[in-house]
């Protein structure tokens, strides 16, 4: 099975479909902009203050359907694509139509609905085969069926949580990684990485908390020693290079008191394993908790000088500054920030030992920073990938806002090339650096926002 990703060519294809035939409303055509330039925070905030003067039904079906896969809705927004596809399917368009529809299967993929998504795509497939569908795609639709097919009796992923909150331990390893630059001379990084510890099995391994990772991942250091069901001996892992990773489906993984069940999880190496850090420390990673697991968490709330994390049975309220979080293609959550009042956009990233600033930020700022900034090289890793050198500016700080809470981040790298594969549609990312600024840090998944606290 492939990893997940939840694909957002759709929003541009199909402007191009329906929008021409939209009266030239104010309203409508500021929706417009916001979605070609990918402003969803900007979106979500135009169209709950002007959705009563949208006038075309279509456009307030997509914006809304958009916005619900956006903020992690899922149920509502394969209602949504439901909706579309089945009053709107000529206005959308053959190629929109089966983007709609793969998003609905990621989705309930994520849901663990196989069975449902199995019967579904077998239809779906049925009414397309005559269609005019590159043979590529229509191959990777029938694949997906087969492994949907495969799953269709698997129990869905549940997660147990006591009616109580839980308290854990988190830690931080400390790696020390010694590589070669451009020049051949050694470079000696310090990576502070938060750590946890999880049972499996009814035994108790360390694994990274990592925001930035969309599934939860077993290094090969202890693969051999859990009970597995594999699924494929061979999947695509994607971070700073594409590897090949095995599939399988874990029976349950414990973080205190929670437990999840069921879950599909990727096997690889561990991410450390090609670099000069000690053994002993190579060996004292395990694995990844990521995104698919945090998410059906709900929240929680990080206590980084004190050196623990809660798991509240109670959620916080939402804000009365309201959402600040999005998912983007990886499921990855994205924070709204601010410098003055220039929106900036973060991916949360706990498996991050620094906060850094991606090409998009370089792109838009290029003059002020090649004329201002000092030009270097700086290591990035990835899980699975090793480490690897980029050039990038320096700039010595960055004052921001997030809701009603102010900080800077100091010592922040901007990077001149993609540091991945795809690069995530942000501006950067806010690492363990960022998180140590703070007593608390609540994420919240459900009501999707993040609350800072000094």
């Amino acid at each position: 099975m492939k990893n997940k990703i939840i694909k957002t060519v759709l929003i541009f294809s199909i402007l191009t479909v329906f929008f021409n035939h939209l009266n030239a409303q104010s309203s409508d055509n500021a929706l417009k902009e916001l979605i070609n330039s990918g402003n969803w925070f900007g979106l979500d905030r135009e169209y709950h203050q002007n959705k009563d003067s949208i006038k075309s039904p279509l456009l307030s079906l997509f914006v809304e359907t958009i916005l619900k896969i956006k903020f992690n809705q899922p149920n509502a927004a394969i209602s949504s694509i439901d909706t579309l596809l089945y009053n709107y399917q000529k206005d959308i368009g053959f190629e929109n139509t089966v983007e709609l529809f793969r998003n609905k299967l990621y989705i309930l993929e994520e849901q663990g609905e196989y069975e449902y998504a199995a019967n579904e795509l077998k239809n779906f497939i049925d009414q397309i085969s005559q269609q005019n569908l590159p043979e590529e795609e229509f191959m990777d639709l029938k694949k997906m069926y087969t492994d949907m097919n495969y799953l269709r009796h698997t129990d869905k992923p549940s997660i147990f949580k006591p009616k109580k909150d839980v308290e854990i331990p988190f830690g931080t390893l400390v790696l020390n990684i010694t590589s070669e630059n451009a020049e051949d001379t050694l470079v000696d990084t310090t990576n502070i990485l938060g750590i946890i510890k999880i049972s499996i099995q009814e035994k108790e391994y360390i694994f990274m908390l990592d925001t930035g990772c969309e599934k939860t991942g077993i290094f090969n250091n202890i693969s051999n020693d859990i009970n597995l069901h594999y699924l494929s001996d061979s999947i695509d892992i994607i971070g700073t290079e594409v590897i090949q990773g095995k599939s399988a489906i874990l029976d349950s993984i414990s973080l205190g008191g929670v437990t999840l069940y069921n879950s599909i999880v990727f096997i690889s190496d561990n991410v450390f394993e090609n670099t000069n850090t000690s053994q002993t420390n190579k060996e004292s990673l395990h694995g990844v908790i990521g995104m698919d697991f945090i998410k059906r968490i709900g929240e929680i709330q990080l206590y980084p000088h004190d050196r623990k994390i809660i798991i509240p049975h109670e959620e916080s309220e939402l804000p009365t500054s309201g959402r600040n979080i999005i998912l983007d293609e990886s499921n990855r959550p994205i924070i709204k920030a601010f410098n003055k009042d220039d929106l900036i956009t973060f991916i949360f990233d706990t498996g991050t030992t620094k906060s850094d600033m991606y090409k998009s930020y370089y792109l838009k700022n290029k003059e002020a920073i090649e004329t201002k900034l000092e030009k270097g090289a700086s290591m990035v890793a990835g899980v699975g990938t090793g480490f690897k050198l980029h050039a990038k500016f320096k700039m010595p700080s960055l004052p921001l806002s997030v809701n009603e809470t102010s900080f800077s981040l100091e010592d922040l790298d901007i990077f001149t090339e993609n540091t991945f594969v795809k690069d995530p549609k942000a501006d950067g990312s806010l690492g363990m650096d960022f998180i140590k600024k703070f007593s608390k840090v609540t994420l919240n998944m459900n009501k999707m926002f993040i609350q800072l606290e000094k």
